[in-house]
C-alpha cells in the first residue's frame, strides 16, 4: 500500500488526507515545548527587545550629545539602588578620577 492510498478504504478519505499531511507538516515545523512555554518565551523576548531599544535610543543620545557614559563604580560608595554611569567626555571623566585621587572614606564625593 502507497502512503497516498491509506485513506481509501475510509469515509471522507479527502478530509483525512488533507489532515494527515496537515499534520505531518505542521509537526515536522512545530518546536518542541507547550503552547504556554512558547507564549513565555515570547513575552520574554518581546521585553528584552524593549530593553535593546531604549539602550540603543540612549546610546544615540548620549552619542549626539557627544558624551559617554563612565563605570564610575569604584570611586562612589556602590548602592545597586541609586547608582548609575558618570556621563560626559573623556576629558571630564578624566578629571573626575584626578579627582578622586583623593578620596575621602565614602568614596569620590564632592
Amino acid at each position: 500500500m502507497q502512503n497516498v492510498n491509506i485513506h481509501d478504504d475510509f469515509e471522507e478519505k479527502d478530509i483525512r488526507d488533507f489532515l494527515g499531511r496537515q499534520y505531518q507538516r505542521t509537526s515536522m515545523q512545530a518546536l518542541s515545548g507547550s503552547v504556554e512555554w512558547i507564549e513565555n518565551e515570547i513575552a520574554r523576548l518581546q521585553k528584552q527587545l524593549k530593553s535593546v531599544r531604549e539602550h540603543l535610543a540612549v546610546k544615540e543620545l548620549l552619542k549626539m550629545q557627544g558624551w559617554e557614559a563612565f563605570d564610575i563604580s569604584d570611586e562612589v560608595p556602590y548602592n545597586p539602588d541609586t547608582y548609575f554611569n558618570f556621563v560626559g567626555t573623556e576629558q571630564e571623566y578624566e578629571a573626575l578620577i584626578e579627582k578622586c585621587q583623593k578620596p575621602t572614606p565614602y568614596g569620590c564625593v564632592g
